[in-house]
């Protein structure tokens, strides 16, 4: 298992995310954690691939290559509301990947008490125990 001990910014989130990857094979797994924005920066820079975008029209500057996901980058969020201390509502996001095969990854992962699994940050990449 990693684990960082560290702020919640920009620069943990990228030591985080570069321990994990050191990890990995060549496969992704599914990526979850909070509402935190710095993931799905950190994220992108890690795993994205440059897309130099096309033309608008036929004068002015070209656009600026970006990065985009990969078609193979799963991500998705938690984001909880807190009212006096206790969460009154859990908010669950797709950001990169499509809705259902993440969603059904996510299922696929099974609780502590056998339910099936859903988008959490109880299991913060999906086969990362054995790493």
């Amino acid at each position: 298992m990693v684990s960082l001990v560290g702020n919640r910014n920009l620069y943990s989130a990228r030591r985080l995310l570069r321990k994990i990857r050191g990890r990995l094979d060549d496969s992704l797994p599914l990526f979850t954690s909070d509402s935190l924005r710095h993931y799905a920066e950190v994220l992108l820079e890690l795993f994205g691939q440059w897309e130099k975008p096309l033309p608008q029209g036929i004068r002015g500057r070209l656009p600026k290559p970006r990065r985009v996901p990969s078609p193979d980058l799963k991500y998705a969020q938690v984001h909880k509301e807190r009212e006096r201390g206790r969460v009154v509502k859990v908010t669950r996001s797709v950001i990169f990947g499509k809705r259902r095969p993440v969603e059904a990854q996510a299922a696929s992962l099974k609780r502590a008490d056998g339910k099936e699994g859903q988008i959490n940050t109880a299991s913060v990449i999906d086969r990362w125990y054995s790493a």
